[in-house]
């Protein structure tokens, strides 16, 4: 099994605007032959509230020879 949790703030260049925050999850488990990849990610926006949020998630298998 392996795992990894990152935030990311995203800030402009110019204007001292903050666009947002996010956060990243992802587990991988490997069984024989699968490999079984499960991702959650969620973006929190500031400069424009609740229309820019985003949450996804994703799940994927992978099958090896």
């Amino acid at each position: 099994m392996n795992a990894n949790v990152t935030w990311h703030q995203f800030d402009s260049d110019v204007g001292d605007v903050e666009f947002g925050t996010e956060w990243d999850a992802q587990v991988t488990f490997k069984l024989s032959h699968f490999v079984l990849l499960a991702k959650y990610a969620r973006y929190d926006a500031v400069s424009v509230p609740a229309s820019g949020d985003v949450e996804k998630f994703w799940l994927s298998l992978e099958f090896a020879i």
